[in-house]
């Protein structure tokens, strides 16, 4: 049904009221004396509903339909509903008893009444228009309920009651009699009338709360604070619901300690930002560029007065500056610097500036609703507390209850959880607020609040607007509406949130510059907005989360849609930076103004700078949303965006979970699948592409064969050498691993030979990571079986340089593990320990868990290896393999079994280590890794017993015949030579 702009979302009470029996009156009575009943009824019912505050919105025959709280919200909205119901009940049974009916005839009525949302208004076009219509499901409710009344009785729905059991004797209603109602609600059968209130509720103007209940937590919070200060780092982590308090304690933590001179750093995170690494530090950062400008008369840029933070923080190097001003969007970025290495630099930068206020006089960190923080800002903090131990600084964070902030407990880390407050500390709050109040008004706002601060303090200053709500949701609608003309602006703002700013404002609410201003004014007064400070021009934001939802939710759907909309093409038009910085931004408003098509490109845009800069967490979140917007779309309208998503979620997953998690084959299948309506052969490539990675490190490796076949025959029927360049280096490893080695060591070579040095950054594009270091990488592994482990030593040491210099960071990780194995076999250990060190820091930091397990388990081999502690590196293999499996990956799950034998092995578990042996045979078996076999069947037959001369000739036959059928001739040389010595022993005996 069309909508006209007479029609608002309201939260409404509904009495729904009917004749008994009116079809059977109506055959027994003349029409003329049934005519003059249903008028005298009606009339009862009118004056019932206008003296209590209602009004009628329409009869339907002998029933008669009223709401509360529309056209215009008045006092205590439910319960005048539900006592309006008790009077006409008792109004219809008195005009029974004034009106003659024939014998066994009777004169009552039955009434529902429901509370919920409803759009109510004007509804439909100009030749079907409903004056008064109301859509939603508390008038059907209600409607339903009365059927289920007594004669004369009154019976309301769940949410009715929730608003008014307090002040009404109620019954619940058994759920068979409900049974027949569908969806199933609770109702309750009203008994008793409404306690009267016969005193107008006068409340004092609005004032801000006294600080109460609170004495306990401050005195512990000063207390962190004086520690801090004396140069032991505090942190405090301060939860609770939403509106408990924590805000508030943190402010009278600011108040305590305003006349002593300590430095401020206040970080506030929010819902739209929630995906934004950095978001607020890196807007606190821009507070102070902007006072740094502003404090010298704007005689110098933001760029200059950032180069003398980098300076005074003594990080004056070219790429910190460049790092800042990229994330500020003010300059550009070092372009020679890899995506993963200015992450880790702005971070490092941004912790140094925050603790760089500590020079001098003690600092305090405030984190707000950390609830809604990027991961990447967690990070941030998390490595503060680490950082803050001898430093005078106190990290203040606060967030609900309900978000799980898993850092590790230290001593110098303090919890606290706020809860609501006493009954006794809500009345003296109360007290403070209202002025002239009613008991029964007093003991309303006491019962609905529940002892949130918040709660209370928005109840009474609503109240003053003549709305007393009995939810939140009520009191934020009364205050909305208390602005007139000006809650336009206050919807337009809860759009566009956080950007709020004159300009976009002015555009969003199309109305000049002297009404928006006198409608920020209005909004500011209210409390709604308050006044921020942000480059390049002063802005504004909500006072709360809540009461930005609360604007939002009061918004029609279709007009909420609209606004989204047209926020977008504002936001693109009028900040074309911000689409390039922070494209997330731009198509979260897309998707909700139900543009898909257009939210897209943006979305996985976000993904691939999120990945880009290894914000794993933000990039899976960006690409998840883009395929919910696809999921809105027509199945054949956007295939190839879909592609490109779920690719892109395959590579992510890769990074975030390893290479044979089961979402990522689910990722790349999916993609494969979609790839059948896209008629361009080179976008299906990173879908092959991402099977191959999964069946090479998940098995059979059979498989992955066969797509890495389709992948060198697309690469040759396309001619492109980066494609071609990065099948063949996959068809070159999976060949080195089933035993192949002649024809891999061909493909790795060809891959290393047709690569131009120059164009790096082309073959990782095409290639999802860096082919040169994998390639390199993988025929250090190559040599070991075929040229020995000199040959091997001097490949890993060239694959290790290629990762050093990477810009691609799982390809770093790749390159510095695999050759640590190999150096680890040649003997060279301090350079394998390094490079898996190496490995373990930028696996952890990036959150890449395949690659975490891996370097563990060289870590751990190595105190095997140096014989210094074989029982610890025992174990930290152990730990490594279980974490390697977590990933779901197979692939070299032999190699760590063979490792975990020799430190079985080293500490005298012989059973043990065999068994080690023979699951590491098995495994490759299963996954078809053949190329493990010679070297596993060598390291198996040196590990038994002597006595055993059977088991090891058969073990180093075996060996000898499987690495001289794959050519690897450095195994078959060692077997060889092992059986010589077996024999020459056997002729001496």
């Amino acid at each position: 049904m069309p909508l006209t702009g007479g029609a608002e979302r309201r939260l409404l009470t509904v009495i729904f009221c009917d004749l008994v029996g009116s079809s059977a009156l109506a055959a027994q009575l003349d029409p003329e004396e049934f005519a003059a009943m249903l008028v005298a009824y009606r009339d009862r019912c009118v004056a019932a509903v206008t003296r209590y505050g209602g009004y009628v919105v329409r009869y339907a025959g002998d029933g008669v339909l009223a709401c509360f709280g529309y056209p215009r919200a008045v006092d205590r909205d439910a319960q005048a509903a539900v006592a309006c119901g008790l009077a006409i009940a008792r109004e219809v049974h008195e005009l029974a008893r004034s009106t003659p009916l024939p014998k066994n005839m009777e004169l009552a009525v039955r009434i529902g009444i429901e509370t919920g949302i409803v759009l109510a208004g004007r509804l439909g076009s100009d030749h079907a228009m409903e004056i008064d219509g109301l859509v939603g499901t508390a008038p059907n409710i209600a409607a339903r309920l009365q059927e289920l009344a007594a004669p004369n009785g009154v019976i309301i729905g769940e949410a009715t009651h929730e608003l008014v059991a307090d002040e009404f004797a109620c019954e619940e209603i058994p759920l068979q009699r409900l049974a027949r109602l569908q969806p199933s609600v609770r109702a309750f059968a009203v008994r008793q009338p409404a306690v009267t209130n016969s005193g107008q509720l006068v409340l004092a103007r609005p004032r801000r709360a006294p600080f109460v209940g609170r004495a306990n937590e401050l005195k512990a919070l000063s207390k962190l604070w004086k520690v801090a200060a004396e140069g032991h780092g505090q942190t405090a982590l301060v939860s609770g619901e939403a509106g408990v308090g924590k805000s508030r304690l943190a402010q009278e933590l600011l108040n305590s300690i305003a006349g002593v001179p300590h430095a401020l750093v206040v970080l506030a995170c929010t819902p739209p930002t929630a995906t934004t690494a950095f978001y607020p530090a890196i807007e606190a950062l821009r507070h102070a560029l902007t006072v740094g400008v502003e404090g010298n008369g704007a005689t110098r840029s933001p760029v200059q007065v950032l180069a003398e933070i980098v300076e005074a923080i003594g990080l004056n190097d070219g790429h910190t500056l460049q790092v800042l001003q990229e994330a500020l969007g003010i300059g550009p970025g070092p372009g020679d610097l890899a995506p993963a290495a200015r992450r880790r630099l702005l971070l490092q930068t941004l912790q140094a500036w925050l603790l760089h206020h500590a020079h001098g006089q003690p600092l305090l960190i405030l984190a707000e609703d950390l609830h809604w923080a990027d991961p990447s800002l967690l990070e941030l903090l998390h490595g503060i507390t680490e950082l803050i131990s001898n430093r005078p600084v106190m990290l203040l964070a606060t967030y609900r209850s309900d978000f799980v902030l898993s850092w590790p407990d230290r001593p110098t880390t303090f919890r606290l959880t706020l809860s609501a407050l006493e009954r006794s500390d809500s009345a003296r709050l109360l007290d403070a607020l209202l002025h002239d109040r009613t008991a029964a008004t007093r003991e309303m706002i006491l019962a609905r609040s529940d002892g949130v601060p918040l709660f209370l303090e928005e109840f009474a200053r609503a109240a003053v607007v003549t709305t007393v709500p009995r939810t939140l949701q009520q009191l934020f609608t009364a205050r909305l509406d208390s602005l007139g003309d000006a809650k336009r602006l206050a919807q337009c703002a809860a759009i566009i949130d956080p950007y709020l700013e004159p300009d976009l404002l002015a555009a969003l609410a199309e109305v000049p510059d002297t009404i928006l201003e006198r409608w920020l004014s209005r909004l500011i007064d209210a409390e709604i907005l308050v006044r921020v400070t942000a480059l390049p021009a002063p802005a504004y934001g909500f006072r709360h989360a809540l009461l930005q939802q609360a604007a939002s939710e009061s918004i029609l759907l279709a007009s909420r849609r609209a606004l989204h909309a047209r926020a977008a093409n504002l936001l693109e038009v009028m900040r074309p930076g911000l689409v390039e910085r922070r494209p997330e931004v731009v198509a979260e408003h897309y998707f909700l103004g139900e543009n898909y098509s257009a939210a897209l490109p943006l979305y996985f845009s976000a993904g691939r700078r999120a990945l880009a800069a290894a914000a794993l967490e933000e990039a899976e979140s960006q690409v998840r949303r883009g395929l919910q917007a696809i999921q809105a779309l027509p199945a054949t309208q956007a295939p190839e965006a879909e592609l490109d998503l779920r690719v892109l979620m395959g590579q992510i997953l890769i990074a975030r979970r390893g290479y044979a998690n089961a979402a990522v084959q689910e990722a790349f299948a999916a993609a494969l699948k979609i790839a059948e309506r896209v008629p361009t052969q080179a976008r299906t490539l990173p879908a092959f592409q991402g099977l191959a990675s999964f069946y090479q490190v998940r098995g059979p490796l059979s498989r992955a064969e066969a797509i890495c076949g389709t992948l060198v025959a697309m690469a040759e029927h396309m001619g492109d050498d980066r494609m071609l360049v990065d099948a063949w280096r996959r068809r070159g490893w999976n060949r080195v691993c089933m035993g192949r080695l002649i024809e891999a060591e061909e493909d790795l070579e060809r891959a290393l030979a047709t690569m131009d040095p120059a164009r790096q950054e082309q073959y990782i594009a095409v290639a999802g990571q860096d082919p040169r270091v994998l390639a390199l990488a993988n025929l250090c592994w190559l040599d070991t079986p075929r040229r020995g482990i000199e040959a091997a030593a001097r490949r890993a040491r060239m694959a290790a340089e290629a990762a050093r210099a990477s810009p691609h960071p799982v390809s770093a990780c790749y390159g510095f593990v695999l050759p640590a194995f190999a150096l680890q076999r040649a003997g060279q250990l301090n350079k394998a320990l390094q490079l898996a060190r190496r490995a373990l820091a930028v696996a952890a930091e990036k959150g890449f868990a395949y690659w975490v397990a891996l370097s563990e388990v060289a870590i751990g081999y190595d105190q095997v290896a140096r014989a210094c502690n074989a029982a610890a590196g025992r174990e930290k293999i152990r730990r490594g393999l279980a974490s390697y499996r977590e990933t779901q990956g197979e692939l070299l799950r032999p190699l760590i079994l063979s490792l975990l034998a020799e430190a079985e092995t080293a500490l005298g578990e012989v059973d043990a280590a065999e068994a080690a042996m023979r699951e590491a045979a098995d495994v490759a078996l299963t996954l078809e890794a053949y190329g493990f076999l010679p070297e596993l069947l060598l390291q198996h037959a040196r590990l038994l017993a002597s006595e055993a001369t059977s088991d090891r000739r058969d073990l180093l036959n075996r060996a000898l015949t499987t690495a001289r059928e794959q050519g690897a001739d450095a195994v078959a040389i060692a077997a060889a030579a092992a059986i010589a010595t077996l024999d020459s022993g056997q002729i001496r005996k």
